[in-house]
């Protein structure tokens, strides 16, 4: 299928027709409702979080 949308996407008028319309349309959900989706997902499993308890937590190291 990628083949074939890369062959249509090289037609030059006059020397080929050119290609109109939609020669893939697939129903999917975007990337941002899917973040949304995962980040409501994780609040309503985990809670709300805290930054400041992450910032101050024990897993700390020092660079020397």
């Amino acid at each position: 299928s990628a083949d074939i949308q890369q062959l249509l996407s090289r037609l030059a008028y006059p020397e080929m027709p050119v290609p109109m319309g939609i020669i893939r349309q697939v129903q999917s959900p975007s990337y941002g409702s899917l973040l949304e989706e995962q980040i409501a997902h994780a609040r309503n499993t985990q809670g709300e979080g805290d930054l400041m308890a992450l910032v101050k937590g024990s897993n700390t190291w020092l660079v020397e």
